[in-house]
């Protein structure tokens, strides 16, 4: 889209450059109307640059039949006015065609008065306003006048979101401190394509530990991670890797000094950029790197605090799944804890043993082994969280997929949620005891225990 956007613009300085608009009597009435509307036009931009500065956020942008409509945050609203079109639909002549560019492209006015590139009519009239969706701004591009004349497309940059302006790299270790180092662990080129979790990993590619991620701060807080596109970059400008997944984390009770603050933090998954060489690993894991992101505003970095090291897993010796513990019936069950059990790893062709499997998965997914039986006993699996509410055992099958190109079905857990008796009520109780006197005959007495009673004088004192 931003491409898209930057051609438009281009197009934009190049036609109204190149197009000499015909200022005959048949459009003297169209060009004066569009003459008389440019103060309306100019307002309505300045009261929403107003807002804008003022803190309001774009929350909504639609087109109607009067113009471009922006809702803002604040609950106003404010229409960016068409233009009028000529009386036979046209707006000016075709211009001429351009040099071909790099892309080779043609950029015209069309008949009707919009852009065409290549012949493709863009759906855009060259004199009325657009809007461009970035993420996390649109571009708003109006026609500006000067003299009284049509002098060159603008861009206005309207925020969606908070822009980000800060990005800070992070190792959490019992605490959080500046800088990181991350740790990619992928498995050899793959010799044939793999399916798994209804995602296609191409032959020739890698497989990369989801594991391999790194942590961040970012202010401000409330910015949308999903508008935002984030990389890692050498002083050079090289980017051998993509980030990917980028998550908040907001924590619903206060970090403590003993607890691992992983809230109020962003994550990413780290990949291979297309085409890195992997004989180039050990250059690369001497390099430092800043994390860095585009805003509306430029482009906003860390420090260069970021080290990359890449292991290659030759070998993978997968000793399945442990058990989790039982649980009262209501209570959950993470069954990501399940996922502890590897030996034998061989890293850049050294043997190491490891009791834990996750920093080798790329992917992996919880099913139900039996869904009948599973229904039977309440049981709801939601990603990683299973619960129930009738107690017994339940299987759940973990389908997994690891660097070295294997994926695993094979393993059932099986989660066994414990019994815990229903609350009750005490009801008031005559009971009969039998007393057997050796002197006497067989005595019965009733004795009257007021346990309702007991019950509610004890309601609202615990």
């Amino acid at each position: 889209m931003i491409k898209k956007s930057f051609r438009l613009m281009l197009l934009a300085a190049f036609a109204l450059s190149s197009v000499m608009f015909v200022a005959c009597n048949k459009y003297d009435e169209d060009i004066n109307d569009l003459y008389s509307k440019y103060d309306d036009l100019s307002a309505a931009v300045q009261s929403l640059k107003a807002a804008v500065d003022g803190g309001a956020v774009i929350t909504s942008v639609s087109n109607t039949t009067e113009g471009v409509k922006f809702t803002l945050s604040n609950g106003q609203s404010y229409t960016v006015n068409h233009g009028t079109a000529g009386k036979d639909g046209q707006n000016g002549k075709d211009g001429q065609d351009g040099k071909d560019g790099k892309d080779g492209s043609v950029v015209t006015i069309g008949e009707n008065g919009n852009w065409f590139i290549d012949g493709e009519d863009q759906g855009i009239n060259a004199t009325q306003p657009y809007a461009v969706n970035n993420g996390a701004w649109y571009s708003l591009f109006v026609m500006e006048q000067v003299d009284g004349a049509n002098a060159e497309v603008v861009e206005v940059k309207l925020p969606t979101t908070a822009q980000v302006t800060e990005v800070k790299a992070v190792t959490i270790d019992g605490g959080v401190r500046p800088g990181a180092a991350v740790v990619l662990n992928y498995g050899k080129k793959l010799a044939a394509k793999v399916t798994f979790n209804e995602k296609e990993y191409a032959k020739n590619s890698y497989l990369v530990a989801a594991g391999s991620s790194l942590a961040a701060m970012v202010n401000p807080l409330d910015a949308n991670s999903e508008l935002f596109d984030f990389a890692l970059v050498d002083s050079k400008g090289n980017a051998p890797y993509v980030i990917s997944n980028v998550e908040q984390h907001m924590s619903e009770k206060a970090i403590t000094k003993a607890a691992t603050p992983n809230k109020g933090l962003w994550t990413m998954n780290i990949a291979f950029a297309e085409g890195v060489d992997h004989s180039k690993a050990a250059d690369r894991s001497k390099l430092a790197y800043a994390l860095t992101t585009t805003t509306m505003n430029g482009t906003v970095a860390s420090a260069y605090d970021v080290t990359v090291t890449e292991n290659e897993i030759d070998g993978i010796g997968y000793a399945g799944i442990e058990n989790p513990a039982a649980v009262n019936v209501g209570k959950e069950i993470d069954l990501a804890k399940c996922l502890k059990k590897a030996i034998d790893i061989s890293v850049n062709g050294e043997e190491i043993e490891s009791t834990d499997l996750t920093p080798y998965i790329v992917d992996y997914y919880f099913e139900f082994v039996d869904k009948t039986a599973a229904a039977a006993k309440g049981a709801v699996l939601n990603g990683d969280i299973l619960t129930a509410s009738v107690y017994g055992d339940v299987k759940v099958r973990l389908n997994v997929l690891l660097v070295n190109g294997k994926s695993y079905d094979n393993d059932i857990i099986t989660a066994t949620f414990k019994y815990v008796a229903p609350e009750g009520t005490l009801s008031n109780v005559t009971w009969t005891i039998q007393e057997d006197d050796e002197d006497t005959d067989l005595n019965e007495k009733e004795v009257y225990l007021p346990l309702g009673d007991l019950q509610d004088s004890l309601v609202g004192s615990m």
